[in-house]
């Protein structure tokens, strides 16, 4: 007898989940994660991947890479559940990758997740080593505002002399944030204001 369409359409997604399922375990990526971008590190010759996993009661961010010769992944650093890796950026000239690291919350009651900035990470791909380059706390603001935090990151300057990103400045009675895009040299953290984001984005 011949199989009904219906059943047709889930022998086929089964089948498709079933290769899904398969490549996941061989290149060390479990399906419950979710991908987000990937990057390219020509000097390393790396790939590096931003997944997540969201759901009600569960909400992760991580960071995957392996060499273009390779299959399997590994895990940029071990971070618990609450600490997220996220605006992934690349240098051009370094083996190296760019991220923020914030601290997750699900609020009560509402259960909706927030996030709190922490830092800018660097990983080298080739030493697989992991620092902060921009610190909560650590950054040198310019004089008439007192609160500043990185809120998403664009790019890396030539030499990864600089980094390229989106802040958000307070005054000293906190209160209206203004948003900038900015440059800001890793470890010493100094600011360089380059054009206001009137509009929070752009």
């Amino acid at each position: 007898m011949e199989m009904a369409n219906d059943e047709k359409i889930q022998k086929i997604l089964s089948e498709m989940r079933a290769e899904d399922l398969a490549i996941r375990n061989t290149i060390g990526i479990s399906p419950d994660w979710r991908p987000r971008r990937t990057i390219y590190n020509v000097v390393a010759d790396a790939v590096v991947a931003s997944v997540e996993h969201h759901s009600s009661d569960r909400f992760e961010r991580r960071l995957f890479f392996r060499r273009t010769s390779e299959r399997a992944y590994r895990s940029v650093g071990s971070p618990p559940p609450d600490i997220h890796y996220d605006d992934l950026v690349t240098s051009s000239t370094q083996p190296t990758i760019y991220y923020t690291v914030r601290r997750v919350t699900k609020s009560q009651p509402s259960g909706e997740f927030g996030g709190d900035w922490q830092s800018v990470d660097r990983f080298d791909l080739e030493k697989q080593t992991q620092n902060t380059i921009i610190a909560r706390g650590g950054m040198q603001l310019p004089e008439q505002y007192a609160h500043g935090w990185v809120s998403s990151l664009h790019g890396v300057g030539t030499g990864d002399s600089v980094i390229y990103c989106s802040c958000g400045f307070q005054g000293p009675e906190k209160g209206k944030v203004h948003y900038w895009l900015c440059s800001v040299t890793p470890h010493a953290q100094a600011v360089t204001l380059l054009s206001r984001l009137e509009a929070v984005w752009f």
